[in-house]
């Protein structure tokens, strides 16, 4: 699943993973408090700002849901690493939510956090063309 063209390096000087930090099969190593935060595309700068001013310490791992077209290639992640010192990767089956850390959700992909893992399924919902309202 190629979501992600090379993002470039981010504030904290590393490129965006799309990996998880440990295999889906190791348990996390805590549980840390989940913030999850839902936008619309008009959100973008909101996130940016938020990530701004979040210290990068604090033992959260952040889930972001954002509209964007299924068919575009994802660059939130590229986008939020130069706004924020944590790791910014992308949700994958079975990764563990681990602090200081923001996680982003594909498009496409509905969302259920289940013992401190990502269990991601595609969703692929219709979605009203801009015509029809």
């Amino acid at each position: 699943m190629s979501l992600n063209k090379k993002p470039s390096s981010g504030k904290n000087g590393k490129t965006p993973s799309t990996k998880p930090t440990c295999d889906a099969g190791e348990a996390a190593p805590i549980d840390p408090i989940t913030v999850a935060i839902g936008a619309s595309a008009g959100g973008l700068e909101a996130l940016e700002q938020l990530f701004n001013g979040m210290p990068a310490d604090q033992d959260l791992c952040f889930v972001v849901i954002m509209h964007h077209p299924p068919d575009a290639p994802l660059l939130l992640p590229g986008i939020l690493s130069r706004h924020t010192a944590m790791q910014v990767v992308i949700a994958t089956e079975g990764m563990p939510l681990l602090p200081n850390t923001v996680c982003v959700i594909p498009a496409t992909y509905g969302l259920i956090l289940r013992s401190g893992r990502v269990c991601a399924r595609c969703v692929r919902a219709v979605m009203p063309s801009a015509s029809s309202h």
